[in-house]
């Protein structure tokens, strides 16, 4: 079946498709029902347990409720294609684990400072002559050791509590940190098998998967998701206007990459995938599909001169087509096995990159191929219109 060319006629009027999408999508994730986070993002746990029988939902979510101490928890069950079902478990951050979490930071910070204070104040009372900076560092050490101290103990009394231990004021500072070391991994394996076992009483595990992302490493990844997405922007910017040396072709390339995240991130709105690590690599592998396609049809579009520029769009279009329609067979075929096996990275990674080949489609091919088209013929009336004043001279 031959492709229409849809470049015949007022080919402007296709960037209303590209246009409406784009807002569309920063309707879905800005204001309703806006981006679902991860636990990669938001922190939290992930339970994944293997069984022999179904479990009543409602029941094992009010209840885990109580005993996870949290509000946002959801329940998923899916049988197996060899038999057996699939329980996974998700549940926002615990409030107290994640204030023991800072606590310890700030344990690490006050320790540190009481041990220098410590020090400090040890040279100075077996010093007999001190010089004057020595004794007012001496007297800044006496003036704030009490405070600094008061602020370590009571960063390390909270851990102790969830741990149901008790702080030692006569303990030795190595001795103290030690302890409240290991009192928070005590009060994470205490909480964590509180879990397991609330699971193991209600159902038979075969196997099971404990995923913990902590409040830190959590801001850890955005800031590194940010960093990789700004990074990646200016070198992908810098690499386009290098290529084409002109601002109107650069900036139909860029535009493509940005609408085809958007649009991405507008379908997982509407389909509630959520970002995480496997969700936000399949987002920078969009950008090189997007890339793929703007680029084949600036080149043939512009540096070409067979037929003219909207035929050499019209011919990018069909190639370009059979290029996505490869991507979104490959792609289509995981996600089918991600709906079989019910893992949940091959679904985020197959779902986002079919939404992003989605806008690519209409991106490229309805706003870029449109601010290209009108710069090729922009060009072409440029030249011939010195072609007919040299023909009249």
């Amino acid at each position: 079946m031959e492709i229409p060319n849809i470049y015949e006629g007022d080919y402007r009027r296709l960037v209303i498709f590209p246009l409406a999408l784009f807002l569309a999508s920063l309707f879905l994730i800005f204001v309703y029902p806006k981006l679902p986070s991860g636990i990669d993002l938001r922190g939290g746990v992930e339970i994944t347990v293997q069984t022999d029988k179904q479990i009543d939902q409602q029941s094992l979510l009010s209840e885990l409720k109580g005993i996870a101490e949290v509000e946002d928890v959801q329940v998923e069950q899916n049988s197996n294609p060899v038999g057996g079902y699939t329980f996974r478990v998700t549940l926002e951050q615990n409030e107290k684990l994640a204030i023991a979490e800072k606590e310890l930071k700030n344990f690490y910070d006050s320790y540190e400072k009481v041990t220098n204070y410590s020090y400090i104040m040890v040279i100075g009372n077996s010093s007999t002559n001190l010089s004057d900076r020595d004794k007012e560092v001496y007297a800044d050490a006496l003036a704030k050791y009490p405070a600094e101290y008061a602020r370590m103990r009571n960063s390390s009394e909270y851990i102790l509590v969830l741990a149901k231990m008790q702080y030692n004021e006569s303990a030795k500072l190595q001795d103290i940190k030690d302890s409240t070391e290991q009192s928070y991994v005590t009060a994470k394996d205490n909480y964590k098998q509180n879990l397991i076992d609330y699971l193991s009483s209600k159902m038979k595990i075969y196997s099971y998967s404990f995923k913990d992302i902590t409040p830190s490493l959590s801001e850890s990844f955005i800031a590194r998701a940010q960093g990789v997405i700004i990074a990646s922007s200016i070198i992908v910017a810098i690499a386009i206007f290098l290529i084409f040396r002109t601002l109107v072709p650069s900036l139909a390339v860029i535009s493509g990459a940005i609408n085809d995240i958007t649009i991405a991130l507008g379908f997982m709105c509407l389909f509630r995938v959520p970002i995480t690590l496997a969700s936000f690599a399949a987002l920078l592998m969009i950008i090189g599909y997007s890339l793929d396609t703007d680029v084949l049809l600036t080149m043939r579009v512009l540096k070409r001169e067979e037929d003219t520029a909207r035929k050499r769009a019209y011919e990018t279009l069909k190639t370009g087509l059979t290029m996505n329609s490869t991507a979104f067979t490959s792609f289509s075929i995981l996600f089918i096995v991600s709906l079989i096996s019910h893992i949940p990275t091959y679904y985020q990674i197959s779902a986002v990159v079919l939404f992003g080949i989605i806008g690519d489609i209409v991106a490229t091919w309805c706003l870029n191929a449109v601010m290209v088209l009108w710069y090729a013929e922009k060009l072409e009336k440029e030249r011939y219109g010195k072609m007919g004043k040299n023909a009249k001279r």
